[in-house]
């Protein structure tokens, strides 16, 4: 076998498209689009406990300034609970993409989206709200674990950490989308101010549960199950017309010996010596100061915050501060392609 020939570095967006067939653009355009639903979910339920007639709803009136409000330990486990089931989610994504397909985990994906959306847009009462957000969080586990193996089974190697890297900007679309829903139904004077960006969760789950039957199961995931042929028709497919017949086996060649190499598993204590103990201290570090930057309060109560300071239109600050991230996130992705990750 002739020894794979050497890729282009990406340097950019400019090289993407060259390396994209019809089949890959719809596949890739589909797993972008789940993406921006995660990211829809989070602003809707960000933006909607902020609304006063979902303070009618769920809370009750305080005896001081006879306004309603939010009882805090109900807030709190409104906020909370659900990364019980975010983790749950987890593990079934991970097992069931192993087990039966990522595309099969995606459509299981999709079906607890709209569970969830169903028993929030139907909700009356703080018990039930809850358990919809619970519901939606094991989608958002599932969406965590499956969508970013996915995404760099399928895609060329050249493109392959651009298109990874667009993972959080689906999330700040997403988060636009959804600030721009809540603006718009926040002066409604009825419960329709909530229940309508609920039942906007609908839409993009049904979309994609139709479309998914049309998307090639990853290449990868056929040849751990050792389906070699269905592996190379499906790699075929997503690369035809952009690549030769010698450089899509060169690389269904290169999955199979990762594969291999995989097999051969090492020991957990490996992760800390060597140069490996860097590479993870480097990573948990990242994460932990990520957390420390306090982004999960504003993501979760930032709305709500606002509204309290009663200086401005929370809603439109909301609005505001998703269209800053996200540009901040298309600025570092080309500057990370530029310079480099670390």
């Amino acid at each position: 076998m002739a020894p794979p020939k050497p890729q282009p570095t990406l340097r950019g967006a400019a090289n993407v498209p060259r390396h994209f067939n019809g089949a890959l653009t719809y596949a890739v355009v589909l797993i972008a689009v789940s993406q921006i639903n995660f990211g829809l979910d989070q602003g809707i339920f960000s933006n909607t406990q902020a609304m006063p007639h979902f303070y009618r709803q769920f809370g009750a009136p305080d005896p001081k300034t006879g306004k309603y409000a939010l009882d805090p330990v109900f807030l709190s486990l409104l906020n909370s609970l659900p990364f019980i089931c975010f983790f749950l989610g987890l593990v079934q994504g991970s097992y069931i993409s192993n087990k039966w397909g990522r595309r099969t985990s995606m459509h299981v994906m999709c079906v607890w989206a709209l569970i969830s959306a169903a028993v929030c847009v139907s909700a009356r009462g703080r018990v039930q709200v809850v358990a919809g957000r619970m519901i939606n969080y094991l989608y958002i586990g599932m969406e965590l674990a499956v969508v970013p193996i996915i995404q760099s089974e399928m895609v060329p190697a050249p493109v392959r950490g651009f298109i990874v890297g667009t993972y959080q900007l689906g999330l700040g679309l997403g988060h636009i989308l959804a600030s721009l829903i809540c603006r718009a139904t926040s002066d409604i004077d009825s419960n329709n101010s909530w229940i309508i960006p609920y039942g906007c969760m609908f839409l993009i789950p049904s979309i994609i549960l139709c479309m998914l039957w049309h998307m090639p199961e990853s290449p990868r995931w056929l040849l751990l199950q050792g389906r070699d042929d269905a592996a190379l028709a499906s790699l075929r497919r997503l690369r035809v017309g952009r690549f030769t017949e010698e450089q899509i086996r060169d690389e269904l060649a290169s999955f199979r010996s990762t594969i291999n190499v995989a097999a051969d598993k090492g020991t957990w204590k490996e992760v800390f010596q060597g140069s490996n103990r860097k590479r993870t201290l480097i990573v948990c570090g990242v994460n932990v100061f990520f957390q420390l930057t306090g982004h999960n309060f504003v993501s979760k109560y930032g709305t709500i915050f606002l509204r309290s300071l009663n200086t401005f239109n929370a809603f439109s600050m909301s609005l505001i501060n998703s269209c800053i991230n996200t540009l901040v996130i298309i600025f570092t992705m080309f500057l990370s392609d530029m310079v480099g990750r670390v």
